[in-house]
């Protein structure tokens, strides 16, 4: 009888003679602290700085459509909860 993949697995060995230099940091706690300071989320929309995504919509606006003379602007960006869940969205689809 033939083995399954996990049965066949081999143990990882290290022949290395240096010993960890550094720990492992949390990987995932470190991608929500580059998210966090991208959103800017913990600041109030007056006092943040021009980064992330403030710096993208500066980089955008304003948008000028010179045949009509129109202007559109950001001031600023917030976030809300969304109003439906993933699951009633998809069951509606």
């Amino acid at each position: 009888m033939a083995k399954s993949f996990t049965q066949r697995k081999r143990i990882r060995k290290s022949f290395g003679r240096i010993t960890e230099v550094a720990p492992m940091p949390n990987l995932i706690e470190v991608q929500k602290a580059s998210y966090d300071s991208f959103l800017q989320i913990n600041v109030p929309p007056e006092d943040r700085s021009s980064a992330g995504l403030n710096a993208v919509f500066e980089s955008v606006f304003p948008i000028m459509i010179s045949p009509r003379r129109e202007r559109w602007s950001s001031s600023s960006s917030s976030l809300k909860s969304p109003n439906t869940t993933s699951r009633s969205a998809s069951s509606v689809a």
